[in-house]
């Protein structure tokens, strides 16, 4: 099922056709803007596991966020004491 977004300014638009990956890691990724509005697009990485891939910031989306739930938070031991846990997500103190 594809789905579509853009960037802020709606200068940049896209479209994917690819269920989300779940993966473990610990590399470093690089971050895309767009040249126009500043908004963060996604991020890439030369890691083998990520090697081709384009990590899309999910908020681009022009679906209704909502019909996206995590099943994992990561690196709640440094969560705001004003932020809840997701109801019926993994709550993971690191990246794994």
């Amino acid at each position: 099922m594809p789905f579509t977004g853009s960037c802020s300014c709606e200068n940049i638009k896209f479209t994917v056709d690819s269920e989300p990956l779940k993966i473990e890691s610990g590399i470093t990724f690089n971050t895309t803007f767009c040249g126009d509005c500043g908004c963060v697009l996604g991020k890439t990485s030369e890691d083998e596991a990520f090697k081709g891939m384009f990590i899309l910031a999910a908020g681009l989306l022009d679906e209704d966020i909502n019909k996206f739930k995590p099943d994992t938070e990561l690196w709640v031991k440094y969560r705001a004491s004003w932020i809840t846990p997701i109801e019926g997500a993994v709550q993971a103190q690191t990246f794994s």
